[in-house]
């Protein structure tokens, strides 16, 4: 590529004849929008043109030069196409002597002509020019495109083509448009004797009747374009012909309405309409010919134009009706949407006008011209405040204009809206969209918290105060004191809902923290852990309190109250082992009444925790309550013997014993547990002492139920049966008889 730019018209035939004049040889491609031509070049000549479809045909240019009858093209164009003969079709017309090859030139010359002369009356033309020949240039495209033969110096074709822009405004001037309808108004026969007339000027005369327009007579004229212009411009110049005014092509139009065709009516009334007639609507007659062609753009077009025609008038029905009929054909178009929707709102009618804006809006949005959609549907609520419909309409604009927070904001305004009318379920609705447009913003968040409140959905409100405590967090990180002063002002709010129970207050309880306010923070978590135990809400106590005890593990107090939530939720291991370890601490910091109140949890939750009544029986003897600690060792003891783990039994009972040795139960505990232990001597031994120590009590009845057991396990034990025999004496006969009948044979033996 050699060059790019922008150029006129009159540029363009300086551009070619540089290119020409300095023997150039390469390819010059001209561009207008969508429309292009390759000029070949060959050091001064134009050796062809490449175009997509080119409007001049060769076969009909050689029949409008009358070298050629249309039965013979037509002939010659079906064995081409059928592959009986190969080959452009000027060579083989003149290879079957259908023509000349002067002919042949003649028609080629015109083509060349015509084909260059179109890219002078292009708009915004650009140029790229390649230092290759076509067939290079085109890599391959070619074969898409019509090729136009030529050979011919360039400046030469270029003379033709400057001369025939002069003509042409020239018949311009005479004949400005090939709409308008000719009639013979001079004396015919008198001019065919005064001049030679040849035969296509008689064709011209007989066609020009009155009825067909310029563009019918030149398409059914066997004559060039150029020619028969020429042609055209003589006669008018003469006085032999002139054009309808356009009162007559209206008449025209009118009175063969039913025998013109709807395309022809079009082109007539369009030409009476471009002339210019007082006092009739032409527009609505253009209307009705493009939609019975099935033109809608331009039915659509002239029934615009005649609605703005009424509109003049003062007659706004009958526009609104033309504008009406325009929608319907082309219900895409904005502006007449816009121009109905302006009628309607002169007439009054309010509601239809506002109808029409929210239309206008929907086809903006979906061109994405948000600004303008929204000004529409801001028009159409002035019209129609309450209708909600276009509110909501103007959320979903400004949320596809990708504006989330004014997209929150109208939502919010709705919901306020709403609200007031009474409406709450719609406003939960518009308030959700608010935060779901901009789930960041505090302001959404806390309006939709204060509509709840009002509602006295207490809980879900509390949920949306704590949704706000992660974005005062993100927001305040750099001042931890605004951020302190929300937090604690949030944490105001669930009290006055009485919403402690949230979860929301863990949120705030982990925000405090984050600010470096430990002590509020567990204040906060014990709150909602109190208010949720006072609920029912155990679970969510207990998460409350876990946190509280990891923040705070050396709070005992917290650690116990989790326990004892853990313990209500079913998690009794949890919790007899948290207050074990609480306990412990309790006891270490010689806080032993707290210590003792654990281990009694302990217990109620396990009544027969060893472990627990071990630490408490431990805890009494620390005390010097000797024997509520000797109490409890006993009851070690006995569980252990009722279980079987008489090794731990003998060591709980020995050390009841020890601490309260006058109890004979313990005494006797002890002894038993030896016996079933096999250490028979040691039972004795213990059964001894219990017997010494009821006979000092004069305990007959002890004594005598003691000494049995001990004769069954020794009968030669000459100091236990002593003992049996004393008692006996000292009860008396009344008793030993009660006795016997209640020991049977053990009495006897």
């Amino acid at each position: 590529m050699k060059g790019r730019s922008s150029l006129d018209v009159f540029d363009f035939g300086v551009l070619l004849q540089a290119l020409a004049g300095s023997l150039k040889v390469g390819t010059l491609r001209v561009v207008s929008g969508p429309k292009e031509k390759y000029i070949g070049l060959n050091r001064g000549h134009i050796d062809a043109i490449y175009t997509p479809r080119s409007r001049f045909r060769l076969g009909r240019i050689l029949y409008n030069m009358r070298t050629l009858e249309m039965t013979t093209l037509q002939e010659v164009l079906a064995d081409q196409k059928n592959g009986k003969v190969e080959g452009p079709l000027g060579k083989i017309l003149v290879e079957r002597g259908h023509i000349t090859q002067e002919d042949l030139d003649a028609a080629l010359h015109y083509q060349l002509v015509e084909e260059l002369l179109e890219v002078f009356y292009w708009n915004d033309v650009a140029y790229e020019f390649y230092s290759v020949p076509p067939d290079e240039a085109l890599r391959g495209r070619a074969g898409r495109l019509t090729r136009v033969d030529g050979s011919e110096e360039a400046h030469r074709i270029l003379l033709d083509v400057t001369k025939i822009i002069d003509d042409i405004e020239k018949f311009n001037n005479a004949t400005p448009s090939l709409k308008d309808v000719y009639e013979i108004v001079g004396d015919r026969e008198k001019y065919i004797e005064e001049h030679e007339v040849a035969d296509y000027v008689l064709e011209l005369l007989d066609l020009i009747d009155g009825e067909r327009d310029m563009g019918e007579v030149l398409k059914a004229l066997r004559l060039s374009r150029l020619d028969a212009m020429e042609l055209f411009y003589h006669l008018k110049s003469i006085g032999m012909i002139r054009d309808k005014s356009s009162f007559e092509l209206l008449m025209l139009a009118e009175n063969r309405r039913n025998s013109f065709p709807a395309a022809k009516r079009a082109r007539l009334y369009e030409r009476a309409a471009e002339l210019g007639v007082e006092g009739f609507e032409i527009s609505i007659r253009t209307a009705q010919a493009y939609e019975e062609l099935e033109q809608y753009d331009k039915a659509a077009d002239h029934y615009f134009a005649h609605a703005k025609g009424m509109e003049e008038q003062g007659t706004l029905e009958e526009a609104v009706e033309a504008a009406s009929k325009a929608i319907k054909l082309r219900p895409e178009r904005a502006d007449i949407l816009q121009y109905r929707a302006g009628l309607l709102e002169k007439l009054g009618k309010k509601k239809d006008a506002a109808a029409d804006l929210v239309l206008l809006a929907r086809l903006l949005r979906g061109r994405k011209q948000f600004s303008f959609a929204e000004k529409a549907l801001l028009h159409a609520l002035a019209l129609t405040p309450e209708d909600e419909s276009i509110r909501i309409a103007r959320i979903e604009t400004i949320e596809d204009s990708g504006e989330s927070r004014r997209a929150a904001q109208a939502s919010l305004e709705l919901a306020v809206r709403r609200d007031r009318a009474g409406n709450l379920p719609g406003a939960f609705e518009m308030m959700e969209r608010a935060v779901s447009a901009e789930p960041r913003a505090i302001r959404f968040r806390t309006a939709q918290a204060n509509l709840l409140t009002r509602a006295e959905k207490n809980a879900e409100a509390a949920d949306a105060l704590g949704e706000i405590v992660p974005i005062v967090m993100d927001r305040t990180s750099r001042y931890p004191e605004r951020g302190i002063r929300v937090l604690t002002a949030l944490r105001g709010r669930l009290e006055d809902l009485r919403a402690r129970t949230s979860e929301a207050m863990e949120k705030i309880a982990e925000g405090l923290l984050s600010f470096g306010r430990k002590e509020e923070a567990l204040k906060v978590l014990a709150d909602a852990g109190e208010a949720r135990i006072a609920h029912g809400h155990l679970v969510l106590a207990q998460e409350a309190y876990r946190r509280a005890v990891d923040l705070a593990p050396e709070d005992l107090d917290m650690a116990e109250t989790l326990a004892l939530v853990q313990a209500r939720n079913g998690a009794k291991e949890h919790a007899l082992a948290r207050l074990r370890g609480i306990a412990s601490q309790f006891w270490k910091r010689g806080k032993l009444e707290r210590a003792e109140r654990a281990y009694r949890e302990m217990l109620r939750l396990d009544p027969f925790s060893p472990d627990a009544l071990l630490e408490l029986a431990r805890l009494k003897a620390d005390k010097g309550l000797k024997k509520e600690a000797a109490a409890g060792l006993y009851q070690i003891g006995h569980l252990y013997k009722v279980t079987g783990n008489l090794e731990d039994a003998v060591t709980y009972l020995d050390e009841a014993c020890r601490l309260d040795p006058g109890n004979p139960g313990y005494v006797r505990g002890l002894a038993e547990a030896l016996g079933q232990a096999l250490k028979t001597e040691a039972a004795m031994d213990s059964f001894d002492a219990l017997l010494a120590m009821l006979r000092a009590r004069s305990d007959h009845t002890g004594v005598i139920d003691l000494a049995m057991k001990m004769l069954e396990q020794d009968p030669a034990h000459q100091e236990a049966a002593e003992a049996m025999m004393d008692a006996y004496r000292a009860l008396g006969d009344d008793v030993r008889t009660r006795v016997n009948e209640k020991t049977g044979e053990k009495a006897n033996a």
